[in-house]
This record gives structure tokens, sequence and C-alpha cells, in this order.
């Protein structure tokens, strides 16, 4: 192109594009600013395009440091660089081409120009520029066009809001395009003649006006602020956008670069004043409660309001409610009553829909007296089965009619069949087939049994084998055999265990005990001089146990006699000399030597044993404590002094004493004196010295200086020795030290007493106060040592027992515990071994082993450690020694054979086998038959059947009975009333020689739920009706059985009403007669709610039992007890869930055991029962008695004894323990004191109470309806 053409092309492009030129001062370059001018660097207003820059950068006179290389693009599309620079001649940094710029004077061709957003130097051109740039012509000096690179991507990722914010230096308008929420940038027209610079990529893009267009965009997705962006504090939109809307806020360029988008976050919109969700609308929520009783509102800034509705009408959306009606803040309505009035619906009421009349199939009854099983179906009552009225009686006619039912109208008169061949002269008579006269089949012998089979035609005498008496007193075990009676072959045992008779059997007048005298054994070990009287072993006197010995507890055992048992506690060894004797091991053991040193130095102390302590008086020298005396000395037990010292120090200024504890003082004095002193005048005492009141005075107060006037008139203060008082009456021996008064020793105060603090008082007398400190007596056998009134004293013994039986346990005052082995009987705990015994301190098996041989052929005899012996069953064949059995053989242990036989045939022989010679048959006196019809129970006599005269008795009372010797016995017809054995007959009558029925039995009841009908042979007869609930009631009893009892819930009772008794505890009797009872069961009742078939499971309480050693606790949760000790009455209680102790409803609790001993005492147990059990009794005694349980926990352990538990009372089977009674929770168990009682419980049952002490003996349990 030639040089014409292109000032004619620059001057179109001025046109177009509509360049303004900015003006500056001489010498200053000009910046392409925010309106993309293009100028020279020294052009003016009056000059399109200024003058041409200057060539050299050097005079650039701003002195401004040249800018950081720029983010550009070089003329092959890469960023230019300095290298670029330089390959032209231009030095990196020196404004070269594509290097960062402000004003045209930063760079060496005098152009800065605008580039991707920012600004840099460009260059002149002929033609050519680099990619992304044109040659374009501007203004230069003078009237010249200067061609320079002008960037194609003026504003390229500069932040935008709008198209026009994005128009380059040529004029051309780039699109400023949407960047999503990071907001909205320059873009910049592209295509295949205008590619992108590097980093940017030409693709389809939209506007922020929703235009699309063709632009580069940044391939990051985000723009970077440019220097000049930040400087002019570019902005554009940005937004936030969820599901609740979008909100838009501004992202401005800083120093920072671009801020965080300021958008608020969108949410749901709320009642608060607040546009939350970025629509344009404020509080368009709604702000209803979805409560019909109030009045809902916005208040902006207050929030939503519900302003309540009083007394309005509303809706509660309930169809089973009418009258809706604003109470409060809520809707509420009277209830709908759906009650139809007819049975076959179930009336029930749905929200939605109100009354809803469901159809049921519940039995029903459709008014006709001839129907049954009515049942409803569809709504309505149907009709049920055709009510059968066969009663399946031959004598009535039977129908139904009418509105009565069922009819019976009887067939008096007709002949009938009672089914019994027992009767006879079977007749219908009101209804009833009764019979005249009964089958008579008594024939008198006991060992037949006489009866009258129906099925068997008649009377049956079938020969029994039950216990008979053949007369004899001295026999027993008599047995009937082949109809008759044999005597047993037992004698009776007149032995009645009693020294004192003579014990013999006659057959008319059986056992007879003649008394006998002379020396007997009561049996009793604490008895002795036992002797017959009437027939009584009686004791002449006790047994004496006492062994003297303070250490142990002597009792008598009435089975083993004289025990002494160890025991704890004070004693006295009877030695005077010793001190806190105390028993250990059954010995009386002191703890040391009695202290008789009394601190007097004129006694000689010893110890008498009788006497005790003993001071003798001794010469010895001494000292009397009295620093004011010299020459002490004992005389007659008391130490005397010689002489008072004397106090005089020569000085007049002191009144001079003496005091005992620190001995001479010297008081300072006042008064005229002479101090010897040339240099005072008018002297006088002061403080204890003699000064002058001359015109100069030397006195320094302090005793420890000599004052002195020296001769050129000053004082002098020369330290002197001897003795002074510091004002501390608590130091002795205070001296004058280098002037000054020096403190002597502290006053000792220490009397060598732990259980005192020692301290110098007022006045310097020593104080010794007790003290309550812990301390140590020096005896191991002691514990708990505490000061009291000045002296270490123990509170208690040492606990030497270490729990093993092979120890004997006591303390040496030396050495403490002592455990020495001993040889007493033991357990090693193997069942195999007897004669155990303690040795080296460990329980030794016995040398004998356990005797398992039992002498049975049938058994494999055996031991097993834990168990003991084992006898195991044999099968296979044995003898047992009996030649009356045969075939022997071992079954279940044992040999068992089969009886020989030894019948020959002959009714009045006994055939008897003997275990020695077999078979016998002896001459008996067995029933037989004589042939006379008058005789019966014929006897056999010496072989021969004799009779004797039969009763003809017949049981009718309607015949006169005698008897014919060829036909036996007769009985002729009588007259009058009688019974003729049918009990649904009454008034009956004699006639024809037999009971005549009467009139019929009325059975009805009364009750509706029953059929009503009479059997002949149990009278009325009360068939209950299926599912028929009127008039439903009963009673049944609970006693004691000692096992777990059930009763099942009859049809139609839903509620029971429930009285339960708690077992009394065991009583108990001691040594002399003394005895107490155990304390009563309590009472519990209530009411239940059942249903029928419900299972309830029954506990009735046994009483406990007097202690003997063996388990004497009451079933159901009594404690158990020892000797003189009662066991714990059980508790009762009713359980849903047997076997559960939390299922239990309602409980009554057992009393607690009583407990006496020896010598008389006598302790009641607790009452059982109520909410909480009594407490035990522990009279005078100092043992402490068991506590009765509560609603939460067992009664409190007594002495030496364990504590109540859920379900159990405290027990322990040792002796003189009394059990605690069972309950909801069991009392405590007590030795030597009564037993605590069981607590009741009512946490399951209504109409609930509960009270102590009403029962005695066993529990019991009643349930009424």
């Amino acid at each position: 192109m030639s040089r014409m053409g292109r000032v004619a092309l620059a001057w179109a492009v001025v046109g177009l594009v509509m360049l303004t030129v900015g003006a500056c001062e001489a010498g200053e370059g000009l910046v392409v600013g925010d309106e993309a001018d293009i100028t020279s660097a020294s052009g003016t207003e009056d000059d399109a395009f200024g003058s041409q820059p200057k060539s050299d950068a050097t005079d650039d006179s701003s002195g401004t440091p040249p800018a950081p290389e720029p983010d550009i693009a070089g003329p092959d599309g890469s960023e230019p660089s300095g290298e670029d620079a330089a390959s032209g001649g231009c030095p990196p940094g020196s404004g070269c081409f594509g290097e960062p710029c402000n004003e045209n004077s930063d760079c060496q061709s005098g152009w800065c120009v605008d580039h991707l957003g920012g600004a840099v130097c460009s260059e002149p051109c002929e033609d050519k520029c680099p990619d992304g740039w044109s040659c374009e012509s501007v203004g230069g000096s003078g009237t010249d066009l200067v061609y320079i690179c002008v960037s194609n991507f003026t504003n390229l990722c500069r932040p935008c809001t709008e198209a026009s914010d994005c128009v380059s230096a040529q004029g051309v308008e780039d699109a400023c395009v949407s960047y999503g929420e990071e907001g909205s940038f320059c873009g910049g027209v592209c295509g295949d003649e205008s590619p992108c610079p590097e980093g940017f990529a030409c693709q389809d893009a939209e506007t922020v006006d929703g235009v699309p267009t063709k632009q580069c965009v940044n391939e990051t997705g985000i723009c970077e602020c440019t220097e000049k962006s930040e400087n002019l504090a570019l902005f554009t939109e940005c937004s936030r956008e969820n599901e609740f809307g979008v909100c838009t806020g501004m992202r401005v360029c800083s120093g920072g670069g671009l801020t965080a988008c300021d958008a608020l976050e969108p949410a749901a919109e709320v009642c608060n004043g607040l546009d939350d969700d970025c629509d344009g609308e404020v509080d368009e929520v709604s702000c209803d409660d979805g409560n019909p009783c109030t009045e809902d509102a916005c208040a902006g800034e207050g929030g939503c309001t519900h302003t309540e509705l009083l007394d309005a009408a509303c809706d509660d959306d309930n169809a089973c409610t009418f009258a809706d009606q604003c109470v409060g803040d809520a809707c509420q309505g009277e209830p709908l009553v759906c009650d139809d009035g007819n049975p076959c619906t179930d009336d029930v009421c749905d929200e939605a829909l109100g009354c809803v009349y469901e159809p049921n199939t519940a039995p029903c009854s459709d008014g006709e007296p001839c129907t049954m099983a009515d049942v409803c179906a569809e709504g309505a009552c149907q009709a049920g089965q055709e009510l059968s009225c066969d009663d399946g009686n031959p004598c009535t006619f039977d129908e139904c009619g009418g509105d009565l039912g069922c009819m019976y109208k009887p067939l008096d008169g007709s002949p009938c069949d009672d089914g019994n061949e027992c009767t006879v002269g079977d007749v219908c008579e009101e209804g009833l087939c009764t019979s005249s006269s009964l089958l008579a089949c008594d024939d008198g012998n006991p060992c037949t049994t006489d009866s009258c089979d129906p099925s068997a035609g008649g009377c049956t005498y079938k020969n029994n084998q039950i216990p008979c008496d053949d007369g004899s007193l001295c026999t027993s075990g008599d047995l009937c055999a082949a109809g008759a009676c044999v005597p047993g072959k037992v004698v009776v045992q007149c032995d009645d265990q009693n020294p004192c008779t003579n014990d013999v059997c006659d057959p008319n007048s059986g056992c007879t005990h003649l008394a006998l005298e002379g020396a007997c054994d009561d049996g009793n070990q604490c008895t002795v001089g036992d002797t017959c009287v009437n027939a009584m072993c009686v004791a002449s006197e006790m047994a004496i146990c006492d062994d003297k010995n303070p250490c142990t507890f002597d009792v008598c055992d009435p089975s083993t006699g004289c025990s002494h048992t160890a025991q704890d506690g004070f004693c006295s060894d009877g030695n005077a000399c010793t001190v806190g004797d105390m028993c250990a091991g059954g010995v009386c053991v002191s703890e040391g030597m009695a202290a008789c040193d009394d601190q007097n130095p004129c006694t000689v102390d010893s110890c008498d044993v009788e006497l005790g302590c003993v001071h003798s008086p001794s010469p010895s020298p001494c000292t009397d404590g009295n620093a004011c005396t010299t020459g002490d000395s004992c005389q007659g037990g008391v130490c005397v002094a010689e002489a008072s010292i004397i106090c005089d120090d020569g000085n007049p200024c002191t009144v001079d004493s003496c005091n005992s504890q620190v001995g001479c003082l010297h008081t300072p004095s006042e008064g005229p004196c002479d101090d010897k002193n040339a240099c005072t005048t008018g002297d006088s005492c002061q403080a204890g010295v003699c000064l002058g009141d001359g015109a100069l005075l030397c006195d320094d107060g302090n005793p420890c200086t000599l004052d002195i006037c020296t001769v050129d008139g000053g004082c002098a203060h020369e330290p002197q020795p001897g003795g002074c008082l510091d004002d501390d009456p608590c130091t002795v021996g205070d001296t004058c030290v280098n002037g000054a008064c020096v403190p002597g020793d502290l006053l000792a105060c220490d009397d060598g007493n732990p259980c005192t603090a020692d301290s110098c008082g007022p006045g310097g007398q020593c104080q010794h106060l007790p003290t309550d400190e812990a301390c140590d007596d020096g005896n191991p056998c002691t514990a708990g040592d505490h000061c009291s009134d000045g002296f270490c004293k123990a509170t208690s013994m040492t606990d030497c027992d270490d729990a093993e039986i092979c120890t004997q346990d006591w303390c040496d005052v030396e050495m403490g515990c002592m455990h020495t082995p001993n040889d007493a009987p033991c357990n090693d705990g193997d069942a195999c071994t007897v004669g155990d015994v303690c040795a080296n301190g460990t329980c030794a098996a016995g040398e004998q082993a356990l005797g398992c041989s039992d002498q049975n052929p049938c058994t494999v005899d055996g031991c097993d450690p834990l168990i003991g012996c084992l006898f195991d069953a044999l099968e296979g064949p044995c003898d047992d020694g009996d030649v009356c059995t045969e075939g022997d053989s071992c079954v279940a242990g044992a040999c068992v054979g089969e009886t020989v036989s030894c019948d020959d045939g002959n009714l009045c022989t006994t055939d008897l086998c003997d275990v020695e010679q077999g078979c016998a048959h002896e001459v008996n006196e067995l029933p037989c038959d004589d042939g006379s019809a008058c005789t019966a129970n014929d006897t056999c006599d010496g072989g021969a059947c004799l009779g004797q005269s039969i009763e003809c008795e017949d049981g009718e009372s309607c015949t006169d009975d005698f008897c014919d010797p060829a036909v036996g016995c007769l009985h002729p017809s009588l007259d009058g009333p009688c019974d003729d054995g049918n009990s649904c007959t009454v008034n009956d009558a004699c006639g024809d020689g037999a009971c005549q029925p009467g009139s019929s039995l009325n059975c009805d009841d009364g009750d509706a739920c029953t059929t009503d009908s009479c059997d002949p042979t149990s009278g009325c007869v009360h068939t209950e009706i299926p599912d028929c609930c009127a008039g439903v009631n009963g009673q049944v009893e609970f006693s004691y059985t000692g096992a777990v009892q059930q009763w099942t819930v009859p049809d139609c009772v839903s509620s029971v009403t429930l009285t339960l008794r708690g077992a009394q505890g065991g009583g108990s009797q001691g040594c002399s007669g003394s005895e107490d009872d155990g304390g009563l069961g309590g009472l519990a009742s209530g009411v239940r709610a059942v249903s029928p078939g419900e299972i309830l499971y029954i506990y009735v309480g046994g009483a406990g039992t007097q202690g003997n050693g063996d388990n004497n606790s009451g079933w159901n949760g009594g404690g158990d007890a020892g000797q003189y000790g009662g066991g714990g009455g059980g508790g009762t209680d009713v359980r849903t869930v047997s076997g559960d102790l939390n299922s239990r409803f309602i409980v009554a609790g057992g009393g607690g055991g009583g407990n006496t001993g020896c010598p008389n005492h006598a302790f009641s147990g607790g009452s059982g029962g109520g909410g909480t059990g009594g407490d035990g009794d522990a009279g005078t005694q100092t043992w402490t008695p068991a506590g009765g349980a509560n609603q939460t926990s067992g009664g409190s352990a007594g002495s030496n004894c364990s504590p109540g538990a859920f379900g159990a009372g405290g027990t322990n089977g040792g002796y003189h323990m009394a059990g605690g009674g069972g309950g909801w929770y069991g009392g405590g168990c007590a030795y030597a004191a009564g037993g605590g009682g069981g607590s009741g419980y009512v946490g399951g049952v209504t109409q609930a109470s509960m009270s102590n002490g009403t029962s005695t003996g066993n529990g019991s349990v009643t349930i009424s309806w």
C-alpha cells in the first residue's frame, strides 16, 4: 500500500472509532485510558494524534520504574517476552513491546495501549503485527499519521455488566459474556481469521442479555483481575442459586483480586421482614398454623402471630364429635354416641366417617323359645337350630310349643325300665322311672365284696384281700384270704421304749405296760441320777458344766453332754500385776504388765500379784523441782529441801526474789541510790540501774550494757555479762551476750505422753491438754487404739480368726495373732473317707474308708468322692433266702420271687408257707357253707363248717323280715313312710311290700344358666348352658401342700377376690423348758382382673418348725434355723408364671422364727405381712434381733446371721439361729434373738389391704368370685 493509501485508511479508522486525544503537559507521555484513546506522546487538544513519540525511552522525566512483565500474547500467539524485544535491540524491562505500562513514557515506542483488560507497550508497524494485533494508524506529531500495533482483544477478561463495558479502542463492541456464578467478563470476537490468545478458546457463549455468540472465553472458567482493573475498581455481577431461588450480588477487583460474591444464600421464605428467597417479594409466606382456633398473621420482624379465637365455632376434623367450639387454642367437640340398640352390630365411631355399625357374628336371641344357638348375621339375629326337647326319659311326652319352649308331660303309671338290673318293680311316676325296691346283696362276710352288678344280672360276691380283725389284740396285719379273715403274721410289738415298764400282750386286752423300779437312763446327757418313778425315767438333777473358765461358754447339749466353747471378751487372770486381760482361744491372756512407776524418785515401785502396785519410801537423792531450794533429799517417800538459795545480787535497784520454776529473779525497783559515778547527780533507780539525773544521762535502758560517763563528758555503753529477763516467761536461763539479752532454753513441758498436747502457757506454766488422736498402746492384740482422757485406749480386740477349722486362733501380746495347728475332727471334702482329723493345720483324710456294702446280691457297691456310697442295680437270677418264693430274680436292685402256691382245696384249713419248712395246712376258722338257709357267716371249726343264724333284715323298711330253714328269709309287706332309694322322689310310702315312690323332686335351682334335671342315683343335676354367664359365683380354698398349686379361671369370671395368709414362724423350746412362739403370718387381700382360662399359680407358705439341727424352714421362702431357734414361716403368694418371683402380684408375709436358749430366755419372732414386717425380739439380752422386711429390701441381719432377700428370709442352720420369715422381701435371721417378719405386697391388685400378725400355723389362699 502506498504511503498516501495508509494515511487515507488511518483517517477512516479515526472517523469510525471516534478516537479522542487527551492532552498532557510538555515532556509527559500519554497512556491509553479507560476510553481506549490512542494518542501521541506530545499531543495536545488541537492535535488529533499528537506528535511522533520519542525514540529515546531514557528521556522519560516521570521517574516511574518499569512495571512487571505483562501476561499478553506475543507476535506468534505466545506471550511477548524480553527476548523478543532484545532481538530487536530493546533491553528487557526497558519498555519493550508487550511489557506492562501505565503511561506512554513507560514505553520505548512512546505508545502505551490497552490489551487483555490491562495496558502494555506497543511498537510502530508498517503493515504487519504479531498475531492478535493489528497495524492501525493513530495521530502522531504534527498532522502525520503513525502506524502502531493495536490489540485485537483490548478488554478480554475485563469485568463487565453489559456490552458497553467492553467497547475497544477500535470501537468494536465485544460481548459481555456470562461465566455463571463467577460473574460476567468481556469476550472477544473470534473465528478462523481471528484466533483467540493462548489460554482462551473460541466457543459458543451467551451474553448477559441471553444472546448466543462466538467469543473468546478463558479456558479455566475464571478471569483474574489486572492491575488496571484493580485501579479502576471494576466489578461484575454474581449470584447464588439453590432450590429456594437466585440472589444477586457484586464481585469487585481489589488488591487481592476479585472479592467473593456478596450475594445472599437463598433461603425458604419465612416471616421476618426480609426477602429470604430473593424473588422481589417480602414475607409472602403463609403463617397458617393449621389451627382453626387461631387468627394467623405475619408481623414482619416480629414473626408470625397466632391470636386465640375464644368460643368461636370450628371443625376439629373428627367425625366422632359434634358442636365443635374453640376452647383456649384447641378445637374441642362433644363425643358422638353411636349405639343403634342392635346387638348384631358392633357400634364404633370412625374419626373420618362418623358412626359405623359393622355387622357381627355374636350369639343372640331371636325371641323364639323353640330355637337355640341363635347367631347374628348381616346385622340381624338369625334363628339357629331347632330346639330338641327329647330328654331321653321314657316317662315323659316331650314337645316344644308356644312361648313356653320345651314341655315335658309325665306318663305316670306306665311300666318302664330304669336299665338297672339291681332294681325291681320299675314304673313311671311323675315323669320318672322308679323302682319298687333294690336287690339285697349283703352276705354279712367282711371278706367278700358284696355288690349288685346290673351287667351281671344281679348280686355278686367277690373274695377280697382287705384288712380284717381276727379278734386277737396281739396280732396285727390280719388279711382276708379265700373269703375268710386270716391272722396276720406280725405279732403286736408292745415295747414302748420306756426302760421303766415291763411290756406284755394279752389277746383280749392287748398291750400292758407294768411299772418298774430302779436306775434308768432318760437319754439326756444333761441329767444325772436318773431313776424310774411311776413308770417314768426321772432325773434327780442337772449336770454341772461350769469349768470355772471365764473364757469358755459352757453349755449342755442333751445329745452330747457338756461342751466348753471358747469365747471372746474381757476377763481377769487373777494377777493384779497384769492389765488388759482378754479371752483368746479359751484362755485369759493379759496384754502386759501394770505400769507401777509413780514418777516419784523417793519411792521404790514394785507389784504384788494380789495387791497390785506397791510404792515403798526410798532414801535416794532427789530434786523437788523447786529452783529456789538446795540440798534436796528423800524423807519418808517425799523429796524435802535442806535450805532456800540466796538471791541478793548486791544491786540497790533490784528487788531480789526466787521463782520456783526459774530460780532467782531480780526485779527493777525505784527510789534514790548512788551510782558511784561522779558524772551524775540525783541518782535514782531506773529499770534496775542506779542513774543520776544530772545534765548527762547515759542510761540506754539495756540491762546488758554498762552505761558510764567518760572524762570528756560523753557516755559509754560497754557490754557486760550476767543474767537478764527477756520478758518471755516460757524461756529460762536468759543471759547477756555482746550487750543484748539472749533468750535461754525453752521451758521443758514434754510429759512423754502421746495423748497430750504439751505447751507453755501464760505465766510460764506448762499445759498438758488431752487429745483425741490415734495412738499405739504397744499391744498387738488390740485394735483401734485412740487417745481418750489423756490415755491411749484400745477400742476392740484384734480379730485373729483365719477361718481355718484346723488351727486354734489366739493372740500373743508380744507376737500378735497366732494360729496353732490342732487335731480337731474335720471334713476333707471326700465323701468316701470317715474319721477325718486335722493334722499340721490342714484336714487329713481318716484312716478308714466309708463302708458301702449293703449285703444286697442285686447291687454293685461303690463310692463316689462327691456323693458317697453308690449302689448300682444288677439284673439276673438271685436267691432271696425264702423257700416260699420261686423264680427269684433281681428287679430294680431287689431280689424278688413269685409266691409258692400251698392251696390244698380245703376251705377250713389255712394254707401257709413257712420260710424254713415250706407249705403248711393249719385248721382255721374261716367262713364256709353249712347248707342251712337260715345260717350265715358259716365258720370252720376243728376242720368242719359250722354256721350262725343269719340276719334276715333285708334293708327294706316296708317288709317284716324272718327266716324259714327250708327257704331262708321271708319278707311280708308292711305299711307306712319309707325311702324308695330314688333321689328324684319325695314323700315315698310302703305298698305291696315295697317302698312306693312319692312325688317328683323339684330341681329348679333358679339359675338361668343351667338345665335342671334329676338323676335317680345322685338327685338333682344342674347342667351348665354353654356360653351362659348369668349368676356365676363361687369360691375355692387352697391349704398348705408343700408344692406349687394352680387354679384355672372358670368361664364367665372376669375378676376375683383373693385373701392370703402367710405362715407362722417356728416356735422354740430351750433346755430349761422356756419356749416362745414364732411370729404370726400376715394377711393380704385385694381384687384382681382375670380372664377365663387364665392359670394362676398358688404358693401356700408352710409354717416354720422348732429348731432341731435339721431343715426347719417354712416352705416358700422361710429361713432355716438351728438348735433352740425356730424356722421362718413361708410367705404365701399368687403368681402368673410358675417359679418366677417377679410375677407375684399379691404376697402375705411369713412370721419370723422364735428363739430360746439356755439359761431361760425367750424371744418372739417378728410378725409377717403388711408393708413392713415386724422386727424380732431380743428382750433384755445384748444380741441384736433381726429386722423386718419392707417393700424395697430384706430385713436387716441380727447378730451373727444374714439379712433377708427378695422372696426369701435370712437363713443360717447354725446353733441358736432363728430364721427370717418369707414374703415379698424376707425378714433377717438372728443369733440368740427373734427372726424378722417378711413383708407383704399388693401392687398387683385393687381394693388392697394388708395387716401384720394375724395368721397361725400354715398359710392359706381363698379365691372367690
